[in-house]
């Protein structure tokens, strides 16, 4: 909910849904932390609970032969739950890069 928003019945988890996290994970999904270090800055203001991101991962070589290293997509439109400790979306929809340290996804087991 943001400021101004009406309070429905529907945007109110009910006592039996429990608190933290673990309302939003669908049956069948896990939340899992990724660290965020080095976040992209051109868009990293704007990951928000709720959107939708690919996971990349960037391995690069060790020696002199080994090249300048490759980008795997290792996931497609997997669901953010929450930045850093935010379950929602802040007021101005804007993360502020410099507290950007973690991304809890929701995924599947496998």
């Amino acid at each position: 909910m943001v400021k101004g928003d009406l309070v429905l019945e529907t945007k109110i988890a009910g006592r039996e849904a429990g608190r933290g996290i673990s309302p939003g994970i669908e049956k069948g999904k896990r939340a899992f932390t990724i660290q965020t270090p080095n976040v992209a800055s051109s868009v990293a203001g704007f990951i928000l609970p709720g959107n939708k991101v690919d996971v990349l991962l960037t391995v690069t070589g060790q020696g002199i032969n080994d090249g300048g290293g490759t980008t795997l997509t290792l996931l497609q439109a997997v669901e953010i739950l929450a930045v850093d400790q935010r379950l929602e979306a802040p007021s101005d929809n804007k993360v502020d890069t410099k507290d950007l340290r973690s991304v809890t996804l929701l995924v599947t087991p496998e």
